[in-house]
């Protein structure tokens, strides 16, 4: 750890406490989360009015409530089919790099133990969200038929490793993308689990997802930090020039999906909609401005400074 100049070194300790932990604390070994109970009143919102960022736009104003509740389940799936993506196809396979024995200090049995339990936690996860959009399906008026996009992080991750020709370089790229969405999860399920306005179980499957990844993010804290003292100098540049990168798509707001939406209800003026709301946002597309864990991250990597990234 002696290459990383004023940076804060692993806490091995910690990561042994949470392996020990993890049968109490782990979602999928508890019985909170009861498929058999999620219910769908109707009256209720899907997903919260405050995070569609034309809400308020005069035109949407006046579109009738039952499209604009539809509007809100058609949200709430790409909410959850977001998510899945970010475990499925950006956290999963970065824990198996962590698994592939390449990163010294990460060979470990409470490392690999850990991360092997954060594979198990993922892929219940992807099961929770998987009936959450069944029971989208199921319950309200809306089409399985529209096809919504790939969230923005697993586009932006394809770019740039269509770009990538080096094995390596695409593991680490993919082990960033992996490091910034398990640290910054909690920020985007936070938006969710802690609204009191929608479907009280739509709320509760994203605290117990939470719950789960406040674990997974100190994991890949420790583990980044590993990772980082394992890069040489043409590695680490790499890291500090893609971390930004992740950072910005990862809370962003995506506005194609928002397009597949508008277009699926047939909304009137939503050209105008999509185009004025664009416009307005566009010095902050962000669905939320903390940064806080990731700004921790930089600091114990000593890399705050170095990084062309302004934290909130």
């Amino acid at each position: 750890m002696s290459e990383l100049n004023n940076a804060i070194g692993p806490d091995d300790e910690l990561v042994k406490r949470l392996v020990q932990i993890w049968t109490r604390r782990a979602t999928v070994r508890s019985n909170e989360f009861d498929f058999s109970s999620f219910t769908l009143p109707e009256e209720v919102p899907d997903y919260p009015s405050r995070l569609v960022p034309f809400w308020n736009h005069p035109k949407f104003e006046r579109v009738d409530q039952g499209t604009r509740a539809k509007l809100l389940t058609y949200a709430w799936i790409a909410y959850n089919k977001r998510t899945i993506t970010a475990e499925e196809h950006v956290a999963n396979p970065g824990f198996g790099f962590l698994l592939s024995g390449r990163i010294a200090g990460f060979e470990k049995q409470n490392y690999k133990t850990l991360t092997q339990q954060s594979l198990i936690d993922e892929h219940f996860h992807t099961l929770m969200h998987m009936h959450a959009i069944e029971q989208a399906y199921r319950f309200r008026d809306v089409s399985r038929e529209v096809v919504i996009p790939h969230s923005i992080t697993f586009r932006t991750l394809t770019f740039h490793l269509n770009k990538i020709v080096d094995l390596w370089e695409k593991d680490l790229l993919v082990t960033i993308f992996a490091i910034v969405s398990e640290i910054s999860i909690n920020t985007f399920l936070d938006l969710i689990a802690l609204d009191r306005e929608i479907v009280p179980s739509h709320a509760k499957l994203a605290e117990l997802h939470a719950r789960d990844e406040s674990a997974h993010s100190l994991l890949l804290e420790e583990g980044c930090l590993y990772l980082y003292d394992r890069l040489d100098i043409q590695g680490r540049s790499f890291f500090k020039h893609y971390l930004p990168i992740a950072l910005e798509c990862f809370l962003a707001q995506d506005f194609s999906v928002w397009e597949v939406i508008l277009e699926t209800l047939n909304i009137e003026g939503r050209r105008e909609i999509l185009e004025d709301t664009i416009r307005s946002s566009a010095e902050n597309r962000s669905l939320s401005r903390d940064y806080s864990a990731l700004q921790k991250l930089c600091r114990r990597l000593g890399i705050q400074n170095q990084i062309e990234f302004i934290f909130a």
